[in-house]
């Protein structure tokens, strides 16, 4: 009786539980036999508060999914051992952006585990992944009664979600969650990148709006706050916006409901649960090449569309044209953010159709394969490691590093600068630009940075050839690490 205990024990708290209070409560075991599959959640164990505990747990989930175990969640930066035990920032933020993609997102350990323990950046993190869990708690739940009713998994190993699919056979780490989104957790320390085999089908990054073909190694950014993440082709995820139609930002004020979708590769019919008995069908489809068609055969309350990957040229809600607009909170219409390839539509009352027609201009890197001077890199490896678009290395700002210059070859009108830290860098620091270099002109001055993925959008477009970045000041004991910078603007 000793395995079986499990399942009985468990079984006998269900039934207590449904007699009193129907199916309005949670409970959740670390035990398991088989059968009890269907009876409550599982959390992963009491793992140690490192990289190795994140892993043993990514590890464990997995093997939980393969015995037909669906929801599960993890101590959020581990349990320990001892009341002293306590994780590092690292691997707390790490294990955050992970837990927010578990079926259940908990925080439990032996010492704290409040974000304003682990610093400023962890503060920043935790309101971003908070802020995305509450956007897809719809999404989420939809999965959760499909997996009450069926085989569905809400984090499925991809060798489960794509039988058959010999690519992706031996990987161990990534998974399908919640039936549309590949996550691919960081479980190494001080990482800006990370490997993601992606099965076969177009995938499109869930940060930059990359449409990649799968059946393929991708080396992804991974700074210290950022999760990889990929929506499969032809996807419809319900969610809630904020007023402003942004994921990851405070919806205390109010939301919206929106939708993610990506284009479609060929016709899928999408059904999500709002409630035990109720659903909301959606049909996605791919009509001449390049329009995503969105049917919403249910009429759902949809207000608003996040189309990744997609930098539409035109935009139509039952036959009828959208107009392009700066403000698409005020009134039918959409508008294109070509820098991260997405575009953002607010939607007419009681649409039923939606076409969106890609193929518009994309923002292009201008810093992309430029010249870099420091007089303080005598062997120029940093334009080997932040001008080539790989953010797997980074180049060490040295004590006597005064500045750095990107050439940019012409001038051109700059608009936007983003900046891939390492676990390491820089909270403050000027940026200056000129036509001539010599000649140079602040444009900004960052005093309380957080690293990870930094956008900088000038407060106005200027022109300039040469972009000069100087006045570094530390942000850790160790010197700072700079990964990728980027650089936009009207080309």
């Amino acid at each position: 009786m000793h395995n079986p205990y499990a399942y009985y024990y468990q079984k006998a708290y269900k039934e207590l539980f449904d007699k009193h209070y129907g199916n309005d409560y949670i409970l959740f075991a670390r035990a398991g036999f088989a059968g009890s599959q269907s009876l409550m959640p599982k959390f992963l164990g009491d793992e140690p508060c490192t990289f190795y505990g994140m892993r043993e747990s990514l590890t464990a989930a997995l093997n939980l999914a393969f015995s037909g175990f669906s929801v599960w969640g993890s101590d959020m930066g581990g349990l320990g051992n001892k009341r002293k035990h306590i994780p590092n920032e690292d691997v707390y933020r790490r294990w955050l952006q992970w837990s927010a993609f578990n079926p259940i997102m908990r925080s439990h350990g032996h010492t704290t585990r409040g974000p304003w323990h682990f610093g400023k950046a962890a503060v920043k993190d935790f309101k971003k992944y908070y802020w995305l869990r509450e956007s897809l708690k719809d999404f989420i739940y939809s999965a959760a009664i499909k997996s009450s009713k069926s085989a569905f998994m809400m984090a499925a190993p991809l060798q489960i979600a794509f039988s058959g699919d010999d690519f992706i056979k031996a990987v161990d780490d990534e998974y399908l969650f919640c039936g549309e989104i590949l996550a691919a957790p960081v479980v190494f320390a001080n990482a800006t990148a990370r490997n993601v085999l992606l099965p076969h089908g177009k995938w499109t990054n869930f940060w930059t709006g990359a449409v990649l073909s799968g059946n393929t190694a991708v080396n992804t950014r991974a700074s210290e706050g950022t999760i990889p993440l990929y929506i499969r082709s032809g996807a419809v995820i319900p969610v809630k916006l904020s007023r402003s139609l942004k994921l990851c930002e405070n919806m205390q004020n109010g939301s919206v409901n929106g939708i993610i979708v990506t284009m479609a590769e060929e016709r899928r019919e999408i059904c999500h649960y709002i409630a035990d008995g109720t659903a909301q069908r959606y049909i996605t489809d791919l009509k001449y090449g390049n329009t995503a068609v969105i049917s919403n055969k249910d009429g759902a309350d949809v207000k608003a569309v996040i189309a990744k990957g997609i930098s539409a040229v035109s935009v139509t809600a039952d036959g009828k044209a959208l107009s392009f607009t700066e403000n698409t909170t005020a009134c039918a219409g959409y508008t294109v953010d070509r820098i991260n390839r997405q575009t953002v539509i607010y939607l007419p009352e009681k649409w039923t159709e939606l076409e969106i027609t890609g193929g518009g201009r994309e923002a292009e890197n201008l810093a992309l394969n430029r010249l870099i001077t420091s007089e303080s890199d005598a062997t120029a490896s940093i334009n080997r490691t932040i001008a080539d678009g790989d953010a797997s290395y980074c180049w060490t700002i040295a004590e006597d590093t005064k500045d750095f210059v990107i050439d940019l070859e012409n001038s051109e009108i700059i608009e936007e600068i983003q900046l891939t830290w390492g676990y390491a860098y820089a909270c403050g620091y000027t940026v200056c630009v000129s036509e001539n270099g010599t000649d140079f002109t602040v444009v900004y001055k960052n005093t309380e940075g957080l690293g990870d993925e930094e956008v900088i959008r000038l407060p106005a477009p200027c022109k300039a050839r040469y972009v000069r970045f100087s006045d570094f000041k530390h942000a850790r004991a160790t010197l700072s690490s700079l990964a990728d910078i980027r650089i936009y603007g009207k080309k």
